[in-house]
């Protein structure tokens, strides 16, 4: 077992600093190079430890009084932290984010989010359809859907029913202050529960993705759910094993990938023999034995007897565990049957197909996803852990690194914390898309057994710090002020920084466009968003039954002119969708290599042929770029489900807008665009006339 910890803390403090993306010409985004992560890395761990050398000698000398333990008050230390998380991340979600989505995937679960809310499966297919279709959703024979599972969707639903759906994240963020402290009080007892509840509540990444609407909040806060109801209580009973089968099933029905994540170190729980009196924090006692033996029996092999015995008790625990996942399983299956006419279809590959599987294969994107890109990927996420965690000015991940790698006295928990920690980047690993949103995303169900793991890593050094304090140096001394000025130093310079870079980063998206309508008297409206020219032939195409992956790789590799003539041509003859994807998949097979992107151009995805005169109809629509756009589907969920009221935002098609405005009659028209001449700035709204 040593062998594999050192293979863990070794891993957390090589892998991140190795170039990798570098090695591979891969992509490495993220808020710095890696060297200069580095440099800032080896300034703070500097200025820490010369500060903790001179405590710790301060401190041997001067031995500060004893602080009182505030007993009284630590029962009530979760509670307090889960309501300071709660109000900070609504602040965040405010302030920071003005309670608006960031990204498309939380556009694509609102949108869905408001279909459940209002009482439907699915919203009536759009018409016209290139007018509003947006990214991550989709038109089945059932209606218009979003790809995501519905478990995100269904708590953001549960939100809007009382105007408060920027509150769901906040609040399941706090929620997660309460369950991380139950599964750390069950696996290592109090001493560790506290510092993990302070740590969850302290964790800059779990602050800012409370303040956002994305399915991993919701997917990690039904995973703590499942965990602590099985390590959380001090005797397990059937109904504890059913809820935690139906919380793993919520996860699944959030993220199916995290749940298996989730699921993996219920596996290793499983395989070490459950033991339903205890596991972990408290000692062991033979309860098998007591339980097998009856006054006046014999037993002639006990241990074989304890053996079936705690068999016994494994599958029956198992059974109630799979029994509570039925309800929400059978519930999904249905929902997947209806929308996309299979139980066991999900979103994803109704609209990609297979290249969304794991595995090393061609992405949807048309992209080669090689081992070497996995590992590249790998290096950049935990990189990028270190640095979004905690906003500390050393790596985060550090404390736990050197527990695991330096420890030699194991608890039997640690198997559990071990498997919770790399499940998600293990199979994150053989998945081809990085997932970086305020963070590495897809490591997120991880973060619960990171913070045990620190907390763990805290409990372990002060513990040997204080038997190593001489009266010329004080180790706890010097740990207490290394702790105290790393928490200080990104909680007043590194995290303040984050906060003021989200909230002046994406202003358009911060907007609210119809408060500003009805402020001005407007109750009825369709306004009207320019996109880029590719933006509106990838639209045409959807709209066309052609299969997003398909639509994607080809806008990778191909000229716009000639995608956008084969949009036109096949929307012209009315062609069914099958022959429309074969003239895209043709057009696709036909350019040899991928035609070069255009330096300056203001969609910096365009791809345009050098070596031919462009075509007066695609001039002209690169010349509608030039006039400036910005982005239709931010606006997309703001929607009425029914397209027949209200406020109507829709992508604006120029001189097809006809075809769009003859199911408004008599409507306003706005739009919103960047001022005649300043194709830069930020958008603003003017009335049209029609």
């Amino acid at each position: 077992m040593r062998w594999a910890w050192r293979v863990v803390g070794t891993g957390l403090i090589v892998l991140p600093a190795l170039p990798i993306a570098r090695w591979v010409h891969a992509a490495d985004q993220g808020p710095a190079s890696w060297h200069d992560n580095l440099l800032m890395w080896g300034m703070g761990l500097a200025g820490i430890a010369v500060t903790a050398l001179v405590a710790g000698r301060v401190t041997a000398r001067y031995r500060p009084r004893s602080i009182p333990r505030l007993a009284p008050l630590r029962p009530w230390l979760p509670g307090i932290l889960a309501l300071a998380l709660a109000g900070l991340a609504a602040f965040v979600a405010r302030s920071a984010f003005s309670a608006n989505p960031q990204l498309i995937d939380e556009v694509a679960q609102l949108f869905q989010a408001r279909i459940f809310a209002s009482g439907r499966l699915t919203a009536p297919p759009p018409s016209p359809a290139e007018s509003f279709l947006f990214q991550l959703t989709t038109v089945t024979p059932a209606g218009w859907v979003s790809q995501f599972p519905p478990g995100q969707s269904l708590l953001l639903a549960l939100g809007m029913l009382v105007h408060a759906e920027w509150l769901v994240n906040p609040l399941l963020g706090a929620i997660g202050v309460i369950l991380v402290y139950r599964l750390a009080r069950g696996l290592y007892g109090p001493r560790t529960a506290l510092p993990a509840a302070f740590l969850w509540a302290a964790c800059s990444w779990v602050l800012f993705m409370s303040a956002s609407y994305m399915n991993h909040v919701g997917a990690a806060t039904f995973a703590l759910a499942a965990w602590a109801l099985l390590w959380g209580p001090r005797r397990l009973r059937p109904i504890h094993l059913a809820a935690a089968g139906a919380a793993l099933a919520a996860t699944a029905a959030t993220r199916p990938l995290d749940a298996v994540a989730a699921a993996v170190p219920i596996g290793i729980w499983i395989l070490l023999r459950l033991r339903i009196a205890d596991f972990g924090v408290r000692s062991e006692q033979p309860a098998l034995e007591t339980s097998v033996s009856r006054p006046g029996t014999s037993i002639r092999n006990p241990q074989s007897a304890i053996r079936n015995h705690t068999w016994g008790v494994v599958l029956k625990s198992v059974a109630w565990m799979a029994l509570g996942t039925v309800p929400i399983i059978l519930a999904w299956g249905y929902l997947n049957w209806r929308l996309f006419g299979n139980p066991l279809k999900l979103g994803y590959s109704a609209l990609y197909g297979p290249a969304l599987n794991l595995g090393f294969h061609q992405d949807p994107y048309g992209q080669s996803f090689t081992p070497w890109v996995a590992l590249s990927n790998m290096a950049v996420a935990l990189r990028r852990l270190h640095l979004y965690l905690y906003e500390w000015p050393v790596p985060a991940l550090l404390p736990f690194a050197a527990w695991a790698l330096l420890s030699r006295h194991r608890h039997p928990s640690d198997a559990i914390l071990a498997a919770g920690a790399v499940a998600a980047p293990l199979l994150y690993f053989f998945y081809w898309h990085s997932g970086f949103y305020l963070g590495p995303r897809f490591y997120y169900v991880a973060i619960p057994w990171l913070v045990i793991g620190t907390a763990r890593a805290w409990v372990w050094a002060w513990a040997r710090a204080r038997r190593w304090r001489s009266s010329k140096f004080a180790t706890d001394g010097a740990l207490a002020t290394a702790a105290i000025l790393t928490l200080w130093w990104g909680w007043t310079g590194f995290l303040p920084a984050r906060f003021q870079t989200y909230r002046d980063s994406f202003p358009t998206l911060k907007m609210h466009l119809e408060r500003e309508l009805t402020a001005r008297g407007v109750d009825r409206a369709v306004v009207l968003v320019p996109e880029s020219w590719g933006s509106r032939v990838i639209a045409g195409l959807w709209a066309l039954g052609v299969p997003p992956g398909l639509v994607e790789a080809a806008y990778r590799r191909v000229d716009l002119c000639d995608l956008h003539f084969v949009q036109r041509q096949a929307r012209a003859a009315g062609v069914p969708p099958s022959e429309a994807s074969r003239a895209v998949s043709r057009l696709d097979h036909e350019t040899s290599a991928p035609v070069a992107r255009i330096p300056g151009a203001p969609d910096p995805s365009l791809r345009l042929r050098t070596d031919r005169p462009l075509a007066a109809e695609c001039r002209t629509e690169l010349e509608r770029d030039l006039d400036g756009f910005t982005v239709y589907g931010n606006l997309a969920w703001r929607n009425p489900v029914v397209l027949d009221h209200g406020i109507i935002f829709a992508r604006d098609r120029h001189a097809q807008n006809t075809e769009l405005l003859t199911h408004y009659p008599g409507w306003d028209v706005w739009r919103f665009a960047p001022p005649p001449g300043r194709p830069n700035d930020i958008p603003i709204l003017t009335r049209q006339g029609r």
